[in-house]
C-alpha cells in the first residue's frame, strides 16, 4: 500500500506540473493573430499562382520591429528580385507587404522569406507555379527547293497540338519525338517534329505552322521552301504585300541566271527590299541544314539583274524584309507614303540595272532614287509621277533615255535631278512642271532634242540650254524662247 500511496503521489505530481506548463503556455504571446498569417507560418510555405501577386502577413508588433529578407536564389548579374517583402511596423501590428512578379519561366520558381522579431524566427518558403507555355527554337525554317524533311523544335510544359494550314498541301507532321519529362523541378521538355515535304517545281511557297496548348499563348512557325532555280526572264505576280521574299526563297545561287524580271500586284517595303537584293552585284549566304545543327557561310554569290519591269505594280508602306540567310551592304528600305518610290531606292554600288520601268501609278520618285546606277540606260515615267527628288538620277553615265509621257503630271524636279553625267537623247518637260530662277529642272540642258509645253519661255538663272541642242516649242513661241535668255543659247529653236 504504501508503494502504491507514493506511485500516485508521483503521478500526481507529475499532473500538475504539466498542467503548470500548459498554462504557462498558453499565456505565451503569439506572433500573429491572424488566422491566414497562423496558417503560413506553421505551414511554412505559401504556394502562389503564375501572376504578378501581392499578399500579407500580419504580426503582432514587439518590443522590437519585425526584420523580412527574401532569398530568391541565382538571379542574373542586373535582373531584378521577383520576390521582394517590406514591412510596416505600425501600432500593435507589423505587417509584411510580399511582391511577388509574373513568372516567366516554363518551370516552378522558389524564395525562402525569413522573418524575425527578439526571439521569433521564421522561415517561409515561397513557391510560385509556372503558366502554361510554349516555344520556339526558330520561329522561320527555310527548306531546300528538293528536300522532302524539316523540323521543328517546341519547347513546352503542356502538352499541345500542331495545325498545318489546309492550303499547305505540299507538307505533313511526319512524327514527334520528345526528350523525358523532367518531372517537379523540370515540368517541361522539348519536342521535336519531323514535317515530311514535297519537292517544290514552281517559285517559293511558305506555310505558317499553329502550335497551340490549353492556357498558353499559342505560336507559330514559317515553313519556308525555296523556288526552282530561276530563268532568264522572269514573269511573278505578288498577290500579298511582302509575298515577293517567299517567291524568291533564300537560296540567291537560284538567282544567278536571272536577268529580266516582270513583277504585278502590290508591293510593300518588303517586297522592294527582296527586289533591292536581287539587284546587287553580289550576296553571300548562310545555309543550314535540315536540322538546324549544321551553318556554313558562302561569299561572293554573282547576281546580274538587268531589266525590271514594275508597270503592272502599286506601292505601298510598311512591312520588313527578314530573309537573314542572305547577306547585303544594303540599308533598310523605309517609304513615306503610298505609290512613291523612297530615298535611295535604286542606289545600289554596281548594280547592273539597265531598264526599269517604273509602277504606272506612282508619284513620286524619291532623293538620290537612281543615284549612281553606272549602267542604267533607260526609264521611263509614268504621267501621275508628280515629283522628282534632289539628284535621283544623279551620275547615271549611261542613262540616254528618260521618257516623260505627254500628259505627265509633272510639277517639281529636285536640285540635280537629272544631273546623269550623260547626253540624253531627248527630253520633254510638260507644262504643269513649276520653275523659277533657283528652282525647276536643273538637270539636263544636255539633251539632243528638249521638248518644253511652257506658252512663255520660264526665267533661267544659272543654268541654260545647251548649244548643240534642238529646243522644241509649243506652236508659235519659238520668237518668245529666241528672246529669252538661256533658252535663245540653242542651236536650233523649232515649232511642234
Amino acid at each position: 500500500m504504501k508503494r502504491l500511496r507514493l506511485v500516485n503521489a508521483w503521478l500526481a505530481t507529475c499532473a500538475l506540473l504539466l498542467l503548470a506548463a500548459c498554462g504557462s503556455d498558453s499565456e505565451q504571446p503569439q506572433p500573429t493573430t491572424d488566422p491566414a498569417t497562423r496558417q503560413i507560418l506553421e505551414q511554412q510555405e505559401v504556394l502562389t499562382g503564375a501572376a504578378d501577386t501581392t499578399f500579407a502577413l500580419v504580426l503582432r508588433s514587439g518590443d522590437e520591429p519585425w526584420q523580412a529578407t527574401v532569398d530568391n536564389g541565382e538571379t542574373a548579374e542586373g535582373e531584378s528580385p521577383w520576390c521582394t517583402a517590406t514591412v510596416a511596423n505600425t501600432g500593435e501590428t507589423s505587417t509584411v507587404q510580399i511582391h511577388v512578379t509574373r513568372n516567366p519561366e516554363m518551370g516552378w520558381r522558389r524564395a525562402q522569406l525569413t522573418l524575425t522579431q527578439g526571439e521569433w524566427h521564421y522561415v517561409v518558403t515561397l513557391r510560385q507555379h509556372f503558366a502554361p507555355q510554349l516555344r520556339l527554337r526558330s520561329t522561320h525554317i527555310d527548306v531546300a527547293t528538293d528536300s522532302t524533311n524539316a523540323y521543328v523544335f517546341v519547347t513546352a510544359n503542356q502538352e499541345h497540338t500542331v495545325t498545318v494550314p489546309a492550303e499547305a498541301s505540299w507538307l505533313k507532321v511526319e512524327s514527334r519525338m520528345a526528350e523525358k519529362w523532367g518531372g517537379p523541378t523540370r515540368p517541361y521538355a522539348t519536342f521535336i517534329y519531323r514535317l515530311r515535304c514535297e519537292p517544290n517545281r514552281g517559285l517559293g511557297r511558305a506555310a505558317e505552322l499553329t502550335i497551340a496548348a490549353p492556357g498558353a499563348v499559342p505560336v507559330s512557325v514559317t515553313v519556308h521552301q525555296g523556288p526552282r532555280t530561276l530563268r532568264g526572264q522572269e514573269e511573278m505576280r505578288v498577290d500579298k504585300p511582302g509575298e515577293l521574299g517567299t517567291l524568291l526563297g533564300s537560296d540567291p545561287r537560284k538567282w544567278r541566271e536571272l536577268r529580266s524580271l516582270k513583277l504585278s500586284g502590290q508591293l510593300n517595303d518588303a517586297d522592294m527590299q527582296a527586289l533591292r537584293t536581287l539587284l546587287c552585284p553580289e550576296v553571300s549566304w548562310r545555309w543550314t541544314n535540315a536540322e538546324g545543327n549544321v551553318v556554313s557561310t558562302h561569299h561572293g554569290i554573282p547576281l546580274n539583274l538587268q531589266q525590271v519591269d514594275l508597270g503592272e505594280c502599286s506601292l505601298v508602306t510598311c512591312g520588313t524584309y527578314a530573309e537573314k540567310a542572305i547577306g547585303t551592304t544594303l540599308d533598310a528600305y523605309v517609304s513615306r507614303k503610298p505609290d512613291a518610290l523612297a530615298d535611295g531606292a535604286f542606289s545600289i554600288t554596281r548594280t547592273p540595272l539597265q531598264r526599269v520601268v517604273l509602277p504606272r501609278g506612282l508619284t513620286a520618285i524619291g532623293h538620290r532614287a537612281f543615284h549612281l546606277c553606272l549602267e542604267l540606260s533607260e526609264v521611263g515615267f509614268p504621267a501621275s509621277v508628280r515629283s522628282v527628288g534632289s539628284y535621283a538620277f544623279f551620275n547615271c553615265p549611261k542613262l540616254s533615255q528618260i521618257h516623260i509621257p505627254a500628259d505627265s503630271q509633272l510639277e517639281t524636279l529636285g536640285d540635280e535631278a537629272f544631273h546623269t553625267g550623260a547626253r540624253l537623247d531627248e527630253i520633254s518637260y510638260p507644262a504643269t512642271l513649276q520653275t523659277g530662277p533657283d528652282q525647276g529642272f536643273k538637270g539636263n540642258f544636255m539633251a539632243r532634242r528638249i521638248h518644253v509645253k511652257w506658252l512663255v519661255p520660264p526665267a533661267l538663272g544659272r543654268f541654260g540650254v545647251n548649244k548643240t541642242s534642238v529646243l522644241c516649242v509649243p506652236r508659235g513661241t519659238a520668237a518668245l524662247y529666241r528672246a529669252a535668255p538661256g533658252w535663245n543659247r540653242a542651236s536650233e529653236i523649232v515649232e511642234e
